[in-house]
């Protein structure tokens, strides 16, 4: 995926450069920890150790989703705060993030 290049500009501003760059912005989450626009599904337990995880460090979830997303099979694992290995998968094109327990390799 290519930067865009400016083309026109507006007010001094190229809007559209502008709208492109918002898109591919970070994650934002909400107050709650949770990430806005995203379901969360899966297992009960995983998804109350991630929301835990978010309310200590939001970086570190915003980081996870990245890092899920840029991985080809849309797949990362965290640790629960229990110790449980927990794989996050999330499904780019419904924006649905998929929590199970990971299996161990």
């Amino acid at each position: 995926m290519s930067i865009p290049t400016p083309i026109c500009l507006k007010n001094g501003r190229n809007t559209a450069y502008l709208a492109k760059m918002a898109a591919w912005s970070s994650i934002r989450s909400s107050a709650f920890g949770i990430v806005e626009g995203m379901q969360i599904q899966g297992d009960e337990t995983g998804i109350a150790q991630l929301k835990e995880l978010a309310k200590e460090n939001k970086e570190y979830l915003k980081y996870l989703i990245n890092e899920a997303r840029s991985n080809t099979d849309h797949l990362t694992s965290y640790r629960g705060g229990n110790g449980v290995k927990y794989a996050v998968k999330i499904d780019v094109k419904t924006q649905t993030i998929t929590v199970r327990p990971a299996q161990d390799d």
